[in-house]
């Protein structure tokens, strides 16, 4: 679990420290301040053995742009591709800590000649050239115990039947270990049926059903099991026992209820690790959020698993201090707002890690959204 987590040059930030982190822990503030990009830092960390990750972050984005010049660049502060990404945070096991520095170079030109005569609908010879092979993403790594691992990657390609299609490599030296498991359930990357009912059947597998049934009993009162149902193609697909005279297919009982399985089915994925929750809120009613808070919190500590989850509702924020407020484990939990400091224009963090300044702040409406 990590204690301490800081960011430069990445994304908006210039310097941002979020400590001390705790199990569970919720971050707020406006539009454009920078959570998801906080989330999506420490996916990276946890994942600093493998550049191709920043490629997935720039696909959850839809900002993925293959041309000269552009290829990662959005992933440094003002798109200053002389900078350095460092990314560090605190392992509060060993009291040491976890280094990721990201660098873009420049490699040897490439030329990618296409000998093919292209169609109206291909990619032409003068556009291959305009796509960004002179780029490379340099991920240097010190993990822990010291250990130290450097990664590239790069745009390359490839042109069939006069169509070109750019694809990613990658060069590792590797010594370090990986970082924490970790699950980026991503606002806008919703997963799909046949990801969910897999998922599932890893949690049937696991025994860990009757924990996840009692947080969906949350939205769902009359739920009796889950159960997962393959069809006439022989994909399996989740259904729902309400004690009706038939199944119901989950795709019918509401988005929420999807999003809050999906949720729960995280925690097992990222057991011993660290579960990323962009907009928790999402698909969820206002008048469930103290229990659902609650349910995770349980999950958290059932398949031992640090929660960092953003939002922009506050509701969910009153929601999270009521339950944990009541909870024996209050300082498992802990509050940061990004704020931008209009005098610097850099974003700053305010921590409300101790539960009784987090309830002063609420009971006299300060602005913690």
């Amino acid at each position: 679990m990590y204690t301490s987590f800081s960011i430069e040059n990445f994304r908006l930030f210039d310097q941002l420290t979020v400590e001390p982190l705790a199990r569970v822990n919720l971050i707020a503030g406006q539009n454009n301040a920078g959570k998801t990009a906080l989330l999506e830092a420490l996916w990276l960390l946890s994942y600093a053995t493998a550049p191709r990750q920043a490629l997935r972050i720039a696909n959850w984005r839809e900002s993925i742009d293959y041309t000269r010049g552009s290829f990662f660049a959005d992933l440094f502060q003002q798109y200053q591709t002389d900078l350095t990404i460092r990314v560090q945070a605190v392992d509060g096991q060993t009291l040491n800590q976890r280094i990721l520095e990201v660098r873009r170079q420049y490699r040897a030109q490439q030329m990618l000649l296409d000998l093919s005569e292209p169609d109206d609908g291909d990619q032409r010879i003068e556009d291959v050239e305009e796509f960004d092979f002179e780029s490379e993403l340099t991920f240097d790594y010190l993990d822990d115990n010291g250990a130290a691992s450097r990664t590239s990657a790069w745009l390359d390609g490839e042109s069939r039947l006069g169509k070109f299609r750019p694809m990613l490599r990658e060069s590792r030296k590797l010594s370090a270990s990986p970082g924490h498991r970790c699950v980026f359930e991503y606002a806008r990357n919703r997963m799909n049926s046949r990801t969910l009912a897999a998922n599932f059947g890893s949690a049937e597998i696991e025994g860990a059903l009757p924990v996840i049934e009692e947080t969906i009993r949350l939205l769902e009162p009359r739920l009796k099991r889950l159960t997962t149902i393959a069809d006439i193609r022989g994909f399996p697909s989740i259904y729902a026992d309400i004690g009706a005279s038939r199944l119901f297919p989950l795709s019918v009982m509401g988005d929420g209820t999807k999003r809050l399985l999906a949720l729960c089915l995280s925690f097992l994925r990222a057991q011993h690790g660290v579960l990323l929750v962009d907009e928790i809120e999402d698909g969820l009613h206002y008048s469930v959020l103290v229990d659902v808070w609650k349910n995770l919190d349980l999950l958290s500590r059932t398949f031992d698993v640090q929660v960092v989850a953003t939002t922009h509702s506050y509701e969910c924020i009153y929601a999270a201090h009521s339950a944990f407020k009541e909870q024996p484990s209050a300082s498992d939990f802990a509050f940061f707002r990004l704020q931008r400091n209009y005098e610097s224009n850099n974003i700053e963090c305010v921590a409300y890690d101790d539960i009784e300044a987090f309830d002063y702040a609420m009971k006299y409406e300060k602005e913690v959204r």
